[in-house]
């Protein structure tokens, strides 16, 4: 009768464990992509303007000519 109950409790468990793992994995294939991109672009930008590559950018064309 014990391993029954043990039987009974652990079903739900395994559920419970499968569906969030299958929705888990769903949710960041959505959302993992768009989310780096944006992640990706605002780090870029604030690089970008701490470190001044634009101005080098500038710089270096304005040798050239």
């Amino acid at each position: 009768m014990d391993d029954s109950r043990q039987r009974g409790r652990l079903f739900p468990f395994l559920i419970g464990a499968a569906v969030g793992s299958v929705f888990g994995v769903v949710l960041g294939v959505l959302i993992g992509a768009p989310l780096g991109q944006v992640i990706e672009s605002v780090t870029d930008e604030a690089l970008d303007r701490l470190f001044g590559r634009r101005d080098e950018e500038l710089r270096f064309e304005l040798l050239l000519q």
